[in-house]
């Protein structure tokens, strides 16, 4: 390999990498600005937990936390209820 090829194959692999991360970044902000205009933050309920009104139909959602759930909740949950969501 030449050092002219060299700097091509930087250059190319360079702008390889940008396009590629603009195109994963833009994913992530689309959704973002999608939400901010179907949704309008109403404020905390009683639990703590972000409130929207979806702006067309007037339906409230709630904001949950991401993660894993933890099975020491579901353990303090009655075997009734348990039975149910199984």
């Amino acid at each position: 390999m030449t050092r002219g090829s060299k700097q091509r194959f930087v250059v190319l692999a360079a702008g390889i990498l940008v396009f590629v991360t603009v195109a994963l970044a833009w994913e992530s902000i689309w959704s973002w600005i999608r939400c901010q205009y179907l949704f309008a933050y109403v404020g905390e309920n009683a639990h703590g937990q972000r409130e929207y009104r979806h702006r067309q139909t007037g339906a409230v959602f709630v904001r949950l936390p991401g993660g894993r759930p933890s099975r020491r909740r579901w353990r303090r949950i009655p075997s009734a209820a348990k039975a149910i969501w199984r």
